[in-house]
């Protein structure tokens, strides 16, 4: 259709030349009427050969042009397809080369995704069902301010939590001593990288209600997020943790029945991850809620399941962070169980892991290390004072000396330590050379930083209180009031007094 457009073109200014001719031949003839006939019958043959030459030319013209217009669209046309037969061949016979997925249109997923959560949010705030105290995002980067702020009303966020499919789910480690069961769905298991968004929002949602002790609405919040959101495998920890939140909510209301629900959420959901802390925290729940109800061998399955969970990770993925979960399983067991002798047992196992684990460990980790150990050596010493055992109280006094995270509090503390079981023992002269260290050192601190815990040696003190003399239980209880973190004002006056009543200067 194109070209016969084009083709009529010329032709079209052919005749408008003719034309032209023609009127001009007219206009001739009008201005020699007297000799008309003469002068048509001279020029009329001429005229003819004249209108034959130009029709001639211009038709010529018009070809070579339709010819120049053809050659030139059929070489674009060649060209045309010479290129897509190259690109057709480059795809097709160039090697395979593996790509990464457009980190752009990962990118505008998540947006995507964010957007529509904040468009839920949005929707609770015109509810009454949040609080804002800020406007809605105009960018991304104003979105994380927006999310921390968000409250969730405990009043109106009540839906109905999901009923359970009641399918069993699959969990790497589980204990042959107390097999705790794990439904399908209290185990995250959706790919994908975790929601910094989705955690920041759950945890000041979560903060808000069960600091007014709304359990059962965070109950609800949980089912909420998860229904909406899904939990991913990289999310366990923020479920687990709201979990572990919930239960010990119910644990205050002494409802342990909801209790342990969650606590088994919160296991079944941790369990699985390289760091098994918040599983931990689940085995010491339920630990607790099994001593309430003197059900002491549930108590001894549990704190083995906790030893055996610690067992299987530094088998499969030795961590610094396993290290830190003896000192809990220690706790469970001079807390519940009553059982120091366990208590240093685990505690002096998990030191030797420590130390086989130090030559291996990357440089970020050694400080971690030498922290946990040191904790681990202190609780050792408490642990041993208890017992009344001093030489392996010294030795890890001078194994402790040794730990480049040891500082002035701590060592104070270390000392204090000393002192009470010279006391115990009798022996005065050691006992006033490690006060007189404490007391020189004391003096000269501005300000007495520890974050020692005296709660367990509280409780050995005063369940033991009957085996010591007035004077002697005194004076321990002056030394530990005098090292207490928040440094009494009368701290150096107790320290002086105890010093002076073993014959002092």
């Amino acid at each position: 259709m194109v070209d016969d457009m084009n083709r009529r073109t010329p032709r079209r200014s052919t005749n408008s030349r003719l034309q032209q001719i023609r009127e001009r031949f007219f206009t001739a003839d009008r201005q020699n009427t007297a000799e008309h006939s003469a002068y048509r019958e001279i020029t009329e043959e001429v005229r003819d050969r004249s209108l034959q030459r130009h029709e001639k030319k211009i038709a010529e013209l018009g070809d070579l042009q339709d010819s120049i217009r053809i050659k030139l669209i059929r070489r674009i046309t060649i060209c045309l397809g010479l290129l897509l037969l190259s690109v057709f061949a480059y795809k097709t016979f160039s090697p395979d080369i593996n790509q990464e997925a457009p980190r752009s249109l990962a990118t505008w997923i998540e947006q995507q995704k964010m957007l529509r959560q904040v468009a839920q949010i949005q929707q609770w705030i015109n509810n009454g069902e949040a609080q804002s105290d800020l406007p809605p995002p105009k960018n991304l980067e104003e979105l994380q301010a927006w999310l921390d702020q968000i409250k969730l009303s405990p009043d109106l966020q009540n839906p109905e939590e999901q009923e359970s499919s009641g399918e069993p789910g699959f969990v790497p480690f589980q204990c042959a001593a107390a097999p705790i069961p794990c439904l399908a769905e209290d185990i995250p298991g959706a790919e994908g990288e975790g929601r910094i968004e989705l955690s920041h929002l759950v945890r000041n949602a979560n903060s808000m209600l069960v600091e007014n002790g709304n359990c059962e609405a965070t109950v609800n919040l949980i089912g909420e997020y998860n229904s909406m959101f899904g939990w991913r495998k990289s999310e366990a920890i923020t479920k687990s943790l709201l979990e572990i939140s919930v239960a010990k909510c119910f644990m205050e209301d002494e409802d342990t029945s909801n209790a342990q629900i969650h606590y088994t959420r919160a296991y079944c959901a941790s369990v699985s991850n390289p760091d098994p802390h918040e599983a931990m925290n689940s085995m010491y729940g339920l630990a607790k809620i099994a001593w309430l109800a003197k059900d002491m061998q549930q108590v001894d399955n549990y704190t083995q399941c906790s030893e055996d969970l610690l067992d299987y990770h530094l088998q499969t993925e030795p961590d610094v962070n396993t290290l830190n979960n003896y000192i809990t399983l220690a706790l469970m067991h001079y807390e519940l169980t009553g059982d120091t002798r366990e208590s240093i047992r685990v505690e002096e196992k998990g030191l030797v892991a420590a130390r086989e684990l130090a030559p291996t460990a990357e440089d970020y980790q050694i400080e971690d290390l030498l922290e946990v150990m040191l904790i681990l050596q202190m609780n050792l010493m408490e642990g041993y004072l208890t017992l009344g055992e001093s030489a392996p109280l010294y030795r890890l006094y001078e194994d402790l000396k040794s730990n480049p995270m040891l500082e002035d509090g701590d060592r104070l503390v270390a000392q204090g330590l000393l002192v009470m079981q010279d006391i115990v023992d009798n022996k005065k002269e050691s006992a006033k050379n490690h006060l007189l260290r404490i007391i020189a050192r004391y003096k000269t601190l501005t300000e007495f930083t520890t974050v020692w815990s005296w709660d367990a040696f509280d409780r050995w003190q005063e369940e033991t209180k009957s085996s010591r003399s007035a004077i002697v239980d005194e004076q321990i209880k002056d030394l530990r009031i005098a090292l207490a973190s928040d440094r009494p004002p009368d701290s150096l006056q107790r320290l002086t007094k105890v010093l002076s009543e073993m014959g002092g200067s």
